[in-house]
């Protein structure tokens, strides 16, 4: 599904990574993004930012390789913690749905 993205728009991603998941609040700059991104320990790191915070995850994901991002997804499915849970829930379900396996199902929703 990823195709290799240019480093021009890795940078932009992380741009909005930054401005939308840390607010500006991190000493953390695109290019360092771009470089530690392959580090599974660093992009568990950026992976929860976008699942908590992005306003466009598909965009933000983009940033990880495949195999990558696939592993996230699984590892973050089978431990979401206590806060905000069905919020987050909701989110990997999506993500599942999309990257992993498209017959999966969205667990119960919750109207209220």
């Amino acid at each position: 599904m990823n195709t290799e993205l240019s480093k021009k728009t890795k940078l932009i991603i992380a741009k909005y990574i930054l401005d939308d998941c840390y607010w500006g609040n991190t000493a953390l700059t695109p290019q360092e993004i771009i470089e530690k991104i392959n580090d599974y320990t660093f992009a568990k790191r950026i992976f929860n930012a976008i699942l908590q915070s992005s306003t466009f995850m598909i965009r933000d994901l983009a940033i990880f390789d495949d195999e990558i991002r696939k592993k996230l997804i699984l590892e973050k499915s089978k431990n979401l913690g206590s806060f905000n849970k069905q919020y987050l829930k909701r989110r990997i379900d999506s993500l599942i749905n999309l990257y992993i396996d498209s017959s999966y199902t969205t667990r119960k929703r919750v109207w209220n």
